[in-house]
């Protein structure tokens, strides 16, 4: 894709994701002529940690904040904010032979 980058923005994010979670975030590139792509960022991240190429790791419970800037035109940014939530199991009348299992869901 050859163009200047109009506006920058990064998927947001649905639902929380769980502590030890990671999650693939993607940021677009809309340019002048309509077309949108995903552009090469540098990534950074509260509340976890992200790689170079937007792989996000929920470190802790709590609000985080994903943030993109553009690699071509570093003026161009975004950011979205999301949860990081913890799962609690609550007691249970379900018995496990030794040896078994039983799946919990969240």
């Amino acid at each position: 894709m050859i163009g200047v980058i109009r506006k920058g923005q990064i998927d947001s994010l649905a639902a929380p994701l769980l502590v030890g979670y990671t999650l693939d975030v993607v940021a677009w590139g809309h340019f002048r002529n309509g077309d949108s792509s995903a552009v090469p960022v540098r990534w950074s991240a509260s509340g976890g940690s992200i790689s170079a190429n937007g792989w996000y790791h929920a470190e802790r419970a709590g609000v985080f904040t994903v943030r993109a800037v553009s690699v071509a035109q570093p003026a161009l940014s975004d950011s979205v904010a999301g949860a990081v939530a913890t799962v609690s199991l609550a007691p249970t009348d379900t018995l496990v032979d030794a040896g078994g299992s039983i799946q919990v869901q969240p």
